[in-house]
């Protein structure tokens, strides 16, 4: 668990495709003021669909926007990539 889940609950809950929190509401929310470790931990925000924008030291803010899709397709359900892998296949074997 994140020192952070408290406030990626909140940012969730807002459902908003974007928002902007002061570096002020941040510890109001998360009930710890925000440091250095928030750049490694922002990546957990994206399991709650969203991600950090733009941090902003002159104006102490934080922007986060909503993910609007992601696609993945790792055994070509989505789209029919089986032809691309047998030519890599032939000409990689050309190479060699």
């Amino acid at each position: 668990m994140s020192k952070y889940n408290i406030l990626w609950d909140y940012v969730q809950k807002q459902n908003k495709p974007s928002l902007t929190l002061t570096f002020e509401e941040i510890q109001n929310i998360a009930g710890r003021p925000l440091d250095h470790s928030f750049l490694t931990c922002k990546k957990e925000l994206t399991e709650y669909g969203y991600q950090v924008g733009k941090i902003s030291m002159k104006q102490q803010t934080v922007h986060f926007d909503k993910i609007r899709a992601v696609i993945f397709d790792m055994d070509g359900t989505l789209v029919d990539s089986m032809g691309m892998w047998h030519s890599l296949d032939d000409r990689l074997a050309a190479r060699a």
